[in-house]
C-alpha cells in the first residue's frame, strides 16, 4: 500500500508539473497593475501572472488558517474563564467511592421497589 500510494502522488506530481510546463507562456505574461487610493499618486506596476496566483494563494490559505482557528482560540478562552470562575476544590470533602457491587444505581432502584411491592 505505501509503495502504490508513493507512485500515487509521483503521478500526480508529473500532472502538475506537465501542467505548468504547457502553460508557462500564459504564466509568465506580463499584466498591468494600478492602484490609486485618491491620498498619493497612483501606483503602476506590472506583474507576472504566477507571481500574482501565488500571492493570491497564500492569502486564501492565510484567510482560511485564521478562520479555522477563530473557534479554537474562542473555545480556550471561554475554557480558561470556566476555571477562573469554579470554585476550588477544598481537602476537606470526602472523594466519591465508585460503585463496586456491579449493578448500576438505577437496577438496585428497581430491585428494592419489586421486594416491597410483594407482601
Amino acid at each position: 500500500m505505501r509503495i502504490f500510494k508513493l507512485i500515487t502522488g509521483g503521478l500526480v506530481l508529473l500532472i502538475i508539473a506537465l501542467f505548468i510546463y504547457q502553460n508557462l507562456a500564459t504564466f509568465q505574461t506580463q499584466l498591468p497593475f494600478s492602484l490609486d487610493l485618491f491620498i498619493k499618486e497612483k501606483v503602476t506596476g506590472q506583474f507576472s501572472l504566477y507571481s500574482l496566483l501565488i500571492v493570491a494563494g497564500l492569502t486564501g490559505v492565510a484567510v482560511g488558517v485564521f478562520l479555522m482557528l477563530k473557534p479554537y482560540f474562542n473555545a480556550r478562552r471561554l475554557l480558561a474563564q470556566e476555571r477562573q470562575k469554579a470554585p476550588a476544590i477544598s481537602g476537606s470533602h470526602a472523594p466519591v467511592e465508585p460503585n463496586r457491587s456491579g449493578t448500576s444505581p438505577l437496577k438496585e432502584d428497581v430491585v428494592e421497589q419489586e421486594s416491597t411491592d410483594n407482601p
